[in-house]
């Protein structure tokens, strides 16, 4: 194992073929620049480790669990927008990712938002919003930011939450089943712990999801693909890396950066001209 420390940020870059090899994750081998313009040597993904993990994050990843507990429940009911809108009425954050004592949420969002290509983008789309807490973030990035959920009931919620925030907007909508009149709109989408949430979910699905983003992007737009990924402990970390593995395969999208974190995977893509 090859471990590079002393980083810019006071962690360690770990560098192995034994947790490539463990984490199932294969790594295209192709030279383009990386997410702030430095020419890479290759695109290896990477795992830094920082001091993320407070007490309160415990109740976080316990909370967590329970609410995807909770969603199984409701799924053996109901279809995925139904217990999505069950889930939402019954725990109003079921994640708790607008909770500010929950530090590690607050991080991740920072770190996946500072890969982004330093460009000024008009139209961003969030994907899978949720209440729309990684959507007002966006709104330093990007003229214009839709969010767009599944569920009714978390989309009615972040529109209640928005005060004066004319270049924001939430619509519900379906990620398989998008608009045409969103086609071409946005040369900046995020899609953030999301796919793994898509019910039933199946190689082909993920295809579909992905011919639909490439649509949506202009050319030369950007995708920011996160999903949480704990080492197959879990089931969305057991479809993570075949999530970022369809995307990767798209002949539109070059992949621009992957790096490996605690305790998630992110890409960044770029759409061809």
């Amino acid at each position: 194992m090859h471990v590079r420390r002393a980083s810019a940020d006071g962690g360690a870059v770990v560098r192995s073929t034994f947790i490539d090899a463990l984490l199932g994750i294969d790594c295209p081998g192709q030279h383009t620049p990386d997410s702030i313009g430095n020419p890479t040597a290759d695109l290896r993904p990477t795992m830094t480790w920082n001091v993320f993990t407070w007490l309160s994050d415990i109740r976080f990843w316990v909370r967590s669990a329970r609410s995807d507990a909770q969603l199984q429940r409701f799924r053996s009911q109901h279809d995925n927008a139904q217990s999505l809108d069950l889930l939402y009425e019954e725990r109003k954050d079921p994640w708790g990712l607008d909770s500010p004592h929950f530090h590690y949420q607050q991080i991740k969002y920072a770190t996946m938002l500072s890969l982004l290509p330093r460009r000024d983008y008009k139209r961003a789309l969030d994907l899978g919003c949720g209440l729309g807490n990684l959507t007002r973030r966006l709104r330093n990035h990007a003229d214009q930011v839709l969010g767009i959920d599944v569920s009714y009931v978390a989309i009615a919620q972040a529109t209640r939450e928005m005060t004066d925030q004319s270049n924001l907007q939430f619509q519900q909508g379906d990620a398989l089943n998008l608009t045409r009149d969103l086609d071409n709109g946005f040369d900046l989408i995020v899609i953030a712990d999301t796919l793994y949430y898509l019910s039933p979910i199946s190689d082909a699905v993920l295809q579909t999801v992905r011919e639909r983003v490439v649509q949506l992007l202009v050319p030369g737009g950007i995708l920011l693909l996160v999903n949480h990924f704990t080492v197959n402990f879990d089931p969305g970390s057991r479809w993570t890396p075949k999530i970022h593995r369809v995307f990767r395969s798209a002949p539109d999208l070059t992949t621009l950066h992957e790096s490996r974190r605690p305790f998630y995977l992110a890409s960044v893509f770029e759409k061809s001209l």
